[in-house]
């Protein structure tokens, strides 16, 4: 089961960054931020970010 997801997109010259928010299914709340949402979320998904790893899988 995949938590919700809410992002902010900040321009910022020529780059584009998010900011992020996964639910996670103990209730807890994790913010993070990248220049490349899809892939962090895939790294989520994946298990290779430690403080999200248990929610996916």
């Amino acid at each position: 089961m995949n938590p919700p997801c809410f992002a902010v997109v900040f321009n910022e010259g020529e780059y584009m960054y998010y900011v992020y928010i996964l639910f996670c299914s103990d209730k807890r709340t994790y913010i993070g931020s990248t220049k490349d949402l899809k892939d962090r979320i895939k790294r989520h998904q994946l298990g290779y970010i430690p403080a999200t790893k248990k929610d996916y899988q």
